[in-house]
């Protein structure tokens, strides 16, 4: 996936923010609970079809809904950038 010819994961968006959120205390590698419960929520499985998904499952779910997010961020900058450079000047 590519924004401008640049894979888009390797891109930081200009009007991202850090928020400094934390979720706690994680195994390192593990998915965030909350991060893993909405990638739960957007492939419309509730907790026991989630549950009884293989491991790669998950995370093939979890990967798209990251990728989906981030997606997400970029259109919405691009929006911004696009509705500032209409503006009229002051």
């Amino acid at each position: 996936m590519l924004r401008h010819g640049t894979r888009i994961e390797s891109l930081r968006s200009n009007s991202s923010v850090d928020t400094g959120i934390t979720y706690g205390i994680q195994l390192p590698g593990a998915v965030p609970f909350f991060e893993e419960y909405d990638a739960m929520i957007e492939a419309n499985y509730n907790q026991e079809q989630w549950n009884g998904l293989r491991p790669w499952q998950r995370a093939e779910a979890v990967a798209y809904f990251r990728v989906k997010r981030h997606i997400g961020l970029h259109e919405a900058e691009a929006l911004d950038t696009h509705f500032r450079s209409k503006r009229p000047k002051k």
